[in-house]
Protein backbone atom coordinates (compact mmCIF):
# COMPACT_ATOMS: atom_id res chain seq x y z
CA UNK A 1 0.00 0.00 0.00
CA UNK A 2 0.84 2.94 -1.19
CA UNK A 3 0.45 6.00 1.30
CA UNK A 4 3.53 8.38 0.31
CA UNK A 5 2.25 8.81 -3.32
CA UNK A 6 2.35 12.10 -4.15
CA UNK A 7 -1.83 11.82 -5.06
CA UNK A 8 -1.72 10.84 -1.43
CA UNK A 9 0.66 13.77 -0.02
CA UNK A 10 -1.61 16.04 -1.73
CA UNK A 11 -5.00 14.66 -0.92
CA UNK A 12 -4.23 14.51 2.81
CA UNK A 13 -2.50 18.30 2.61
CA UNK A 14 -6.44 19.17 1.94
CA UNK A 15 -7.30 17.36 5.04
CA UNK A 16 -5.44 18.75 7.35
CA UNK A 17 -6.39 22.10 5.60
CA UNK A 18 -9.82 21.72 5.51
CA UNK A 19 -9.59 20.27 9.78
CA UNK A 20 -7.97 23.45 10.66
CA UNK A 21 -10.74 25.53 8.36
CA UNK A 22 -13.88 24.09 9.45
CA UNK A 23 -12.47 22.23 12.86
CA UNK A 24 -10.51 25.16 13.98
CA UNK A 25 -13.13 28.01 13.04
CA UNK A 26 -16.12 26.05 14.40
CA UNK A 27 -15.07 24.96 17.48
CA UNK A 28 -11.72 25.90 18.05
CA UNK A 29 -11.33 24.88 22.08
CA UNK A 30 -11.92 21.11 20.86
CA UNK A 31 -10.66 18.00 19.20
CA UNK A 32 -13.14 18.56 15.65
CA UNK A 33 -9.94 19.46 13.72
CA UNK A 34 -7.83 16.14 15.13
CA UNK A 35 -11.66 14.64 14.12
CA UNK A 36 -11.82 15.75 10.81
CA UNK A 37 -7.57 14.58 10.66
CA UNK A 38 -8.04 11.03 12.13
CA UNK A 39 -11.05 10.54 9.22
CA UNK A 40 -8.71 11.96 6.50
CA UNK A 41 -5.91 9.14 7.40
CA UNK A 42 -8.29 6.78 7.15
CA UNK A 43 -9.59 8.47 3.97
CA UNK A 44 -5.75 8.16 2.68
CA UNK A 45 -5.34 4.57 3.54
CA UNK A 46 -8.54 3.85 1.85
CA UNK A 47 -7.25 5.82 -1.30
CA UNK A 48 -4.36 3.26 -1.46
CA UNK A 49 -6.70 0.45 -0.85
CA UNK A 50 -8.97 1.84 -3.82
CA UNK A 51 -6.07 2.15 -5.93
CA UNK A 52 -4.95 -1.50 -5.56
CA UNK A 53 -8.12 -2.71 -5.86
CA UNK A 54 -8.94 -0.77 -9.47
CA UNK A 55 -5.96 -2.81 -10.56
CA UNK A 56 -7.10 -5.85 -9.71
CA UNK A 57 -10.16 -8.27 -11.38
CA UNK A 58 -13.47 -7.09 -9.57
CA UNK A 59 -15.97 -8.63 -11.94
CA UNK A 60 -17.49 -10.87 -9.51
CA UNK A 61 -18.12 -7.49 -7.50
CA UNK A 62 -16.83 -9.94 -4.38
CA UNK A 63 -16.71 -7.59 -1.48
CA UNK A 64 -15.64 -10.28 0.66
CA UNK A 65 -12.68 -10.48 -0.53
CA UNK A 66 -12.30 -7.10 -0.10
CA UNK A 67 -13.50 -7.06 3.57
CA UNK A 68 -10.79 -4.65 5.46
CA UNK A 69 -11.60 -2.15 2.99
CA UNK A 70 -14.98 -2.26 3.20
CA UNK A 71 -15.49 -2.13 6.99
CA UNK A 72 -13.14 0.83 6.90
CA UNK A 73 -15.13 2.42 4.12
CA UNK A 74 -18.23 2.26 6.81
CA UNK A 75 -16.39 3.36 9.56
CA UNK A 76 -15.42 6.66 7.48
CA UNK A 77 -19.09 6.87 6.66
CA UNK A 78 -20.04 6.85 10.45
CA UNK A 79 -17.07 8.93 11.42
CA UNK A 80 -18.23 11.61 8.71
CA UNK A 81 -21.58 11.84 9.28
CA UNK A 82 -20.84 12.36 13.05
CA UNK A 83 -18.74 15.61 11.98
CA UNK A 84 -21.51 16.73 9.92
CA UNK A 85 -24.58 16.13 11.62
CA UNK A 86 -22.71 18.09 14.62
CA UNK A 87 -21.70 21.03 11.94
CA UNK A 88 -25.06 20.70 10.93
CA UNK A 89 -26.97 20.48 14.22
CA UNK A 90 -25.00 23.66 16.23
CA UNK A 91 -25.13 25.65 13.01
CA UNK A 92 -21.59 25.70 12.47
CA UNK A 93 -21.59 25.07 8.74
CA UNK A 94 -23.40 27.59 5.60
CA UNK A 95 -26.02 24.76 4.62
CA UNK A 96 -24.66 25.40 1.06
CA UNK A 97 -26.28 22.59 -2.23
CA UNK A 98 -22.96 20.83 -2.31
CA UNK A 99 -23.42 20.23 1.43
CA UNK A 100 -27.13 19.00 1.72
CA UNK A 101 -26.22 17.46 -1.17
CA UNK A 102 -23.04 15.49 0.63
CA UNK A 103 -25.49 15.27 4.02
CA UNK A 104 -28.08 13.52 1.52
CA UNK A 105 -25.88 10.57 0.46
CA UNK A 106 -24.13 10.15 4.08
CA UNK A 107 -27.06 10.49 6.53
CA UNK A 108 -28.47 7.02 4.40
CA UNK A 109 -25.46 5.42 4.13
CA UNK A 110 -25.05 5.97 8.49
CA UNK A 111 -28.27 5.03 9.03
CA UNK A 112 -28.10 1.68 7.30
CA UNK A 113 -24.78 0.72 8.16
CA UNK A 114 -24.90 1.82 12.28
CA UNK A 115 -28.59 0.84 12.95
CA UNK A 116 -29.23 -1.68 10.04
CA UNK A 117 -32.57 0.00 9.04
CA UNK A 118 -33.87 2.42 6.32
CA UNK A 119 -33.62 6.02 6.87
CA UNK A 120 -36.30 7.32 7.44
CA UNK A 121 -38.26 4.77 7.39
CA UNK A 122 -41.26 5.71 9.83
CA UNK A 123 -42.61 7.10 6.04
CA UNK A 124 -42.62 3.21 5.18
CA UNK A 125 -46.94 2.67 6.06
CA UNK A 126 -46.86 -0.34 4.11
CA UNK A 127 -44.25 -3.43 4.41
CA UNK A 128 -42.20 -3.21 0.92
CA UNK A 129 -40.71 -6.43 -0.64
CA UNK A 130 -37.09 -6.50 -1.28
CA UNK A 131 -35.47 -9.25 -3.39
CA UNK A 132 -32.00 -10.17 -2.79
CA UNK A 133 -29.12 -8.63 -5.38
CA UNK A 134 -28.76 -11.59 -8.40
CA UNK A 135 -31.55 -13.81 -7.08
CA UNK A 136 -31.99 -17.30 -7.32
CA UNK A 137 -34.92 -18.86 -9.10
CA UNK A 138 -36.17 -20.05 -5.80
CA UNK A 139 -35.50 -16.98 -3.94
CA UNK A 140 -38.75 -14.92 -1.98
CA UNK A 141 -39.47 -11.28 -1.22
CA UNK A 142 -38.32 -10.33 1.82
CA UNK A 143 -40.87 -7.37 3.39
CA UNK A 144 -39.15 -4.58 5.26
CA UNK A 145 -42.13 -3.90 7.48
CA UNK A 146 -41.28 -0.11 9.75
CA UNK A 147 -43.72 -1.26 12.17
CA UNK A 148 -41.40 -4.62 13.13
CA UNK A 149 -39.25 -4.06 15.58
CA UNK A 150 -36.61 -6.89 14.26
CA UNK A 151 -36.96 -5.36 11.03
CA UNK A 152 -33.36 -4.85 8.96
CA UNK A 153 -32.27 -3.86 5.98
CA UNK A 154 -29.03 -5.34 4.28
CA UNK A 155 -27.64 -2.80 1.81
CA UNK A 156 -26.09 -3.98 -1.10
CA UNK A 157 -22.49 -2.68 -1.53
CA UNK A 158 -20.14 -2.96 -4.15
CA UNK A 159 -16.89 -2.21 -5.82
CA UNK A 160 -16.71 1.16 -8.32
CA UNK A 161 -14.47 -0.45 -11.43
CA UNK A 162 -13.33 2.59 -12.04
CA UNK A 163 -12.24 3.75 -8.85
CA UNK A 164 -11.89 0.79 -6.76
CA UNK A 165 -13.81 2.39 -4.20
CA UNK A 166 -16.96 0.84 -1.73
CA UNK A 167 -20.56 1.74 -3.28
CA UNK A 168 -23.62 0.93 -1.90
CA UNK A 169 -26.83 0.97 -2.89
CA UNK A 170 -29.07 3.26 -0.37
CA UNK A 171 -32.90 3.66 -0.24
CA UNK A 172 -34.44 6.81 0.41
CA UNK A 173 -37.51 6.03 2.98
CA UNK A 174 -39.24 8.92 1.94
CA UNK A 175 -39.42 8.30 -2.10
CA UNK A 176 -38.37 4.37 -1.45
CA UNK A 177 -35.70 5.49 -4.72
CA UNK A 178 -32.69 3.38 -5.07
CA UNK A 179 -29.53 5.40 -5.70
CA UNK A 180 -25.82 4.84 -5.55
CA UNK A 181 -23.38 6.54 -3.58
CA UNK A 182 -19.65 6.03 -3.91
CA UNK A 183 -17.18 6.70 -1.19
CA UNK A 184 -14.20 8.40 -2.93
CA UNK A 185 -16.93 10.56 -4.26
CA UNK A 186 -17.75 11.43 -0.93
CA UNK A 187 -14.62 12.21 -0.15
CA UNK A 188 -13.98 14.21 -2.98
CA UNK A 189 -16.85 16.50 -2.71
CA UNK A 190 -16.01 17.15 1.08
CA UNK A 191 -12.34 18.09 0.47
CA UNK A 192 -14.28 20.50 -2.37
CA UNK A 193 -16.64 21.73 -0.31
CA UNK A 194 -13.74 22.54 2.14
CA UNK A 195 -11.39 23.77 0.40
Amino acid sequence: MNLASASNQEIYKKWISASHKVGGGAMPQSMLFVNIQNQGKVGIILRSMEMETSRLDTSTNDVIAFDIQSILSDYWVGGMYEILRLLRARKLVDQTPLFNEIFEDIEPLRVTIEKLEISKDRKIKEPHPFIRVNPRPEDEPIFYDSQDSKRSHIMPKFVHRETGSIGWIVIDGLSMRERSVVRSDLSDKLLRMWS
